[in-house]
C-alpha cells in the first residue's frame, strides 16, 4: 500500500489562481482573473463520472482534406470539419515543426505548468483521455475504472503494455506517485483538483484504489485526466525534501532528461525550443513523423512570420484578423472548436449606481441579451469562426443542455422589455431613461491586453445597445485597476472574462452564493449572483456518483443562468484557428489542446 495521506494540512491554506490553471490546461489564450482562491477539502472543483471501458480512440490518419468547393481566404484553404478526411495515405518519416508563442520552457516540473502545455502533452500520457470533440472521458493509460456507490473510492485498472521511454513498465505505483505530487507539491498548479484525495492503495502492479474524503463528481474528468509521470526518475529527489515543503521544481532535467510514456521522447531542449523523437515502442499508434520540433517565438508577429517564411509547419492560435497579412502564401486554416467561453457577468449590487439593483429585473437582463448582435461580431471579429449561440460556461458537448441558445438580435423587442421595466424614451432621442430623465447607462470592465478579441466584442456592443436605447461604456483597465474595482470597490455594471474550461464542471465558484466576492475574500462570483436553485444544483453536481445525476444537476444550472435567471451576457465560444503548411496532413481538432494529437500529423508527398 502507498499511503498518500496529506503530509501538510497547510496545503489547504495555499493560494492558487484557478483561472491560470484553466489557461494551461485548456486550449489557446485565456483571460485570467487574478483573485487568489483557496480550496479546502469541502469545495473541490474536480472531474466527473463513470465511463464504461471502450476501445482507445483510434489514430486513423489517412493528405489534404477532401471537400467540394473549398472555402478560401486568399490562398489559404479553410477546413471547418473537426475530423477531416485526407485523400492520400500517411507518410512515415520527416520532421513536424510546431510553433507557439512562449517564454522559457526549461522547468519540466509536470505539475507546475510553467512550460507551454505542448511540451508535457507530447511526452506524457493522461490516465483518462478526454475526447477531442465531445470532451467525454475515455480509457487511456487506465483501460477501465469504477466508482463506488458512495463515491468515495475509485478503482483503476491500467493497461499492461505501456512502456516508459527508458523501457521499463508503467505500474500503479507511478500513478499513485503522480497523484500525490499533484496534491502535495507546493508549486502544483493542479493541487485544488486533488484536495479530496486522502490515500491511494496500490493493490497490485496494474490496479490502484483512490480514497476520497467526500464524493467528487468531477474526479474522473478533471483529476484523472492529468498527465502521469515516472516515480523511478523523480522519487529520490521528491523524498529528499522535508514533508510539507516538497516540490519537483529544481530537479536537474539537463542531467536526467524527462521520461514519459507518450508518443514523443524529449531529446534536447533550450529556452525557446524543444526537440522530440518518435517513440516507436509506444503502446498506441506511434508518430508518423520521425522527429518533432517545437519553437517558441516571442510574439504573434514572430509566430506568423515563422509560418510565412516556412520555418514552421503548424502554428496556433491565430486571429482571424491576422490571416489577410499572410494569405498570399498557400496553406490550410483549420477552424477548430475550442473549450473557450466569453461572457460579461452582471453586477447585482453596484454601490455607485443611483439604482444599484437594476439587474434585479429579469426584463432588464433579457433586454440586454436581446440587444447583442452576435451575428455581427461573429462576422467582424471572428470571421464567422465562432459559435456565438452557446450559453454559459458549461459548453462541453456531452454536458451542454440541448436547445439552450442565445436570443437573436432584437433591439425593438429589447425596448419593449425596458418599457415594461419602467423606462421610457422621454426626449424622443431613442435613449431609454429613468423617470428623472437620466439615461439608462451601463459600463463593462475588462482587463486590457489579455484578450483583444474580447475587447473587440465589447466595443461592438456600443452600437448594438444604442439601437435598443441603452448607453454603454467599455472600460479597458490595467491589471491592477481591474483587480481593485472588481475585488474591492465593486463599482461596475458588468465584468467581462474569457478563458478555457476544464473537461468537467469547475465554475461552481462563479455561480455559487458562497463565493460572492463581496463577502468572501476567496470568492470569484464577481457580481454577487444569488440563486438558491443553482446553489442546490452545484451541490448535487459536486457529489454526483453517476452520469445521470451529474448531467441533471448541470442542466439545472444551465437553465437558470442562461434563461430563467440570467447571469450575464453570453458571447459564445470562438474557434481556434490552426494554420498549417499545404503539405501537412493528419490534423485532428482537440478542444482540450489543439495539437495534442501531433503524432497523427505527417508531411505529405508532393
Amino acid at each position: 500500500m502507498t499511503n498518500s495521506a496529506n503530509e501538510n494540512s497547510g496545503l489547504q491554506d495555499r493560494l492558487i489562481n484557478r483561472r491560470s490553471l484553466l489557461t494551461v490546461a485548456g486550449a489557446g489564450t485565456a483571460v485570467l482573473a487574478s483573485r487568489r482562491v483557496s480550496f479546502g477539502q469541502d469545495a473541490t472543483p474536480e472531474a466527473s463520472p463513470i465511463a464504461s471501458p471502450m476501445a482507445s480512440p483510434a489514430a486513423s490518419p489517412v493528405a489534404s482534406p477532401v471537400a467540394s468547393g473549398p472555402e478560401m481566404i486568399g490562398n489559404l484553404r479553410v477546413v471547418r470539419d473537426q475530423r477531416p478526411v485526407y485523400d492520400s495515405d500517411p507518410v512515415r518519416g520527416g520532421t513536424i515543426r510546431l510553433a507557439r508563442v512562449g517564454a522559457a520552457n526549461q522547468e519540466f516540473n509536470p505539475v507546475a505548468f510553467q512550460q507551454d502545455f505542448q511540451i508535457p502533452v507530447s511526452y506524457l500520457d493522461p490516465l483518462i483521455w478526454i475526447d477531442g470533440i465531445s470532451m467525454a472521458p475515455q480509457p487511456w493509460l487506465a483501460e477501465s475504472w469504477a466508482v463506488s456507490d458512495d463515491g468515495l473510492r475509485i478503482r483503476y485498472t491500467l493497461r499492461e503494455d505501456v512502456l516508459w521511454h527508458d523501457g521499463t513498465q508503467l505500474t500503479a505505483e507511478d500513478v499513485a506517485f503522480s497523484f500525490e505530487v499533484y496534491r502535495d507539491d507546493w508549486n502544483s498548479g493542479a493541487y485544488n483538483l486533488f484536495t479530496n484525495m486522502t490515500t491511494t492503495e496500490v493493490t497490485d502492479k496494474f490496479n490502484l484504489l483512490v480514497n476520497l474524503s467526500a464524493p467528487d463528481g468531477n474526479w474522473i474528468r478533471n483529476a484523472s485526466s492529468q498527465l502521469i509521470f515516472q516515480k523511478a526518475q523523480l522519487n529520490d529527489f521528491w523524498t529528499s525534501q522535508p514533508a510539507g515543503s516538497r516540490t519537483l521544481s529544481g530537479f536537474d532535467w539537463l542531467t536526467t532528461p524527462p521520461i514519459g510514456t507518450g508518443p514523443w521522447k524529449v531529446v534536447d531542449f533550450r529556452q525557446s525550443r524543444v526537440d522530440f523523437r518518435a517513440f516507436r515502442e509506444y503502446w498506441g499508434n506511434s508518430p508518423w513523423a520521425t522527429e518533432m520540433r517545437c519553437d517558441f517565438p516571442a510574439d504573434d508577429a514572430a509566430l506568423l512570420a515563422a509560418w510565412h517564411d516556412d520555418k514552421a509547419d503548424l502554428v496556433w492560435p491565430v486571429k482571424f484578423t491576422d490571416l489577410a497579412t499572410i494569405s498570399d502564401r498557400a496553406g490550410t486554416v483549420y477552424a477548430a472548436e475550442s473549450a473557450r467561453v466569453m461572457f460579461a457577468a452582471f453586477n447585482f449590487n453596484n454601490p455607485t449606481r443611483i439604482d444599484p439593483n437594476v439587474f434585479g429585473s429579469q426584463d432588464v437582463r433579457n433586454a440586454l441579451a436581446m440587444a447583442v448582435d452576435r451575428e455581427r461580431y461573429g462576422r467582424e471579429v471572428f470571421g464567422s469562426f465562432a459559435r456565438t449561440d452557446l450559453v454559459g460556461t458549461i459548453i462541453q458537448p456531452d454536458l451542454y443542455l440541448d436547445g439552450l441558445v442565445n436570443p437573436g438580435f432584437d433591439p425593438e423587442g429589447a425596448k419593449a422589455l425596458l418599457k415594461k421595466a419602467g423606462f421610457a424614451d422621454l426626449r424622443g432621442d431613442g435613449i431609454m431613461r429613468y423617470s428623472d430623465d437620466s439615461a439608462l447607462k451601463f459600463d463593462v470592465i475588462v482587463r486590457t491586453g489579455d484578450d483583444p478579441q474580447l475587447e473587440a466584442v465589447l466595443q461592438s456592443l456600443v452600437a448594438d445597445f444604442r439601437q435598443a436605447g441603452i448607453v454603454l461604456e467599455v472600460r479597458p483597465l490595467s491589471g491592477d485597476r481591474f483587480d481593485a474595482i472588481w475585488l474591492d470597490e465593486h463599482s461596475f455594471d458588468m465584468i467581462a472574462f474569457s478563458y478555457s474550461v476544464y473537461p468537467g464542471f469547475s465554475d461552481f465558484d462563479l455561480y455559487g452564493s458562497d463565493w460572492d466576492v463581496n463577502s468572501n475574500v476567496n470568492g470569484f462570483n464577481p457580481g454577487g449572483y444569488h440563486n438558491e436553485a443553482v446553489d442546490r444544483a452545484i451541490g448535487r453536481a459536486l457529489v454526483a456518483t453517476n452520469d445521470d445525476d451529474y448531467r441533471s444537476a448541470l442542466h439545472a444550472i444551465q437553465r437558470a443562468v442562461g434563461r430563467d435567471d440570467l447571469f450575464g451576457l453570453w458571447f459564445g465560444s470562438p474557434d481556434e484557428l490552426v494554420l498549417a503548411q499545404s503539405n501537412v496532413a493528419g490534423f485532428r481538432a482537440n478542444k482540450p489542446w489543439q495539437t495534442q494529437e501531433s503524432a497523427k500529423l505527417w508531411i505529405a508527398n508532393d
